[in-house]
């Protein structure tokens, strides 16, 4: 008992060795019999990498590839021209599609009567359909009439002509009609105004006399020059009418049949603001009252047309504008 006391850790250390031994044994033979155990082989795993599986790799390698490969490229095109990528400029579509150069004058005109590259000049939103009847600066001139008078469409101050918002609006036709009522020989012709009604008048005149246009009138207004009589055809008396000194031919008034003379007078309209209208007649002087010192002067008017004369306040050059009717709707 007292060598079992000396030896008694010595003992316990060979103790725990044999049961070690048993242990690894038990196990070495527990391995051995699961790898000869009839189970199913698991396959390799799929090569994997930070991007998902081998294959979006590849995808990946591809795109790659096409970002480092030589691509031509053919810039688009406007008018024929090649439009730089190296360079900014204004380009937009046009309502049939086709890319439109802004600074090229020979491009397709967007919104006429207006250059393109005049709206993007002065900073006008080229998009707008409407933009030539806006009135950008106040000032009741439109995009479209500060671009033909050339002037700036973002100053106030800066305007086309006021005779610019003068139109023509409608020939005013004064009723005015001759007759030749009887032939009395060159010494006894007469002549009766007989429109309107309630102005009609006779006036007997030889050949070569004059007579008025208003009843009681002192002023002239025509001279009776010849009368025909052709053989077995009516008398036909030939007037000239000496307000219009530029007529290239008389009036010929047959036996019997009425001549329509009517005055004319134009309406005109100022559409500087809200419409203002005047009818006036040839030789009249006017004004509107939007500028009242602007003073226009009524030189001819027909059935397409009136001239105007004036010289502009603070001016001296005397001016003149044709104004023509507009077409019927």
């Amino acid at each position: 008992m007292e060598w079992i006391k000396a030896k008694y850790d010595r003992l316990l250390v060979g103790l725990f060795g044999i049961i070690a031994l048993l242990v690894g044994g038990l196990l070495v033979s527990k391995v051995l019999g699961f790898k000869n155990s009839n189970f199913k082989t698991r396959p390799d795993p799929v090569e994997r990498n930070e991007f998902g599986t081998d294959a979006s790799g590849k995808k990946l390698d591809a795109a790659r590839a096409l970002l480092t490969q030589e691509v031509k490229v053919n810039p688009p095109k406007t008018n024929s021209l090649p439009i730089s990528l190296f360079a900014s400029f204004p380009v937009i579509k046009s309502t049939d599609g086709k890319l439109v150069n802004v600074l090229d004058p020979n491009s397709e005109q967007l919104r006429p009567p207006i250059a393109n590259d005049w709206l993007y000049k002065h900073d006008l939103d080229i998009t707008r359909t409407d933009i030539a009847d806006l009135d950008s600066d106040g000032d009741n001139y439109t995009n479209a009439e500060e671009f033909i008078g050339n002037t700036n469409p973002r100053d106030k101050d800066n305007a086309p002509p006021f005779s610019n918002k003068v139109a023509y609006k409608e020939c005013v036709k004064d009723p005015f009609t001759l007759k030749f009522t009887i032939d009395g020989g060159d010494k006894e012709i007469t002549i009766r105004r007989t429109e309107p009604a309630a102005t009609a008048f006779n006036s007997m005149v030889p050949v070569g006399g004059e007579l008025p246009a208003e009843r009681g009138a002192t002023e002239m207004r025509f001279k009776l020059t010849k009368v025909e009589r052709p053989p077995g055809m009516r008398p036909v008396a030939h007037l000239d009418d000496l307000a219009t000194k530029d007529k290239a031919d008389d009036y010929k008034l047959e036996l019997g049949a009425p001549y329509p003379l009517p005055t004319l007078r134009a309406k005109v309209v100022c559409n500087l603001g809200a419409p203002e209208e005047k009818v006036v007649s040839p030789g009249e002087e006017f004004s509107f009252a939007v500028n009242p010192d602007f003073q226009f002067l009524v030189a001819k008017v027909t059935e397409e047309e009136v001239t105007l004369e004036f010289t502009p306040p603070g001016g001296t050059e005397k001016k003149t504008i044709t104004l023509k009717l507009p077409p019927p709707p």
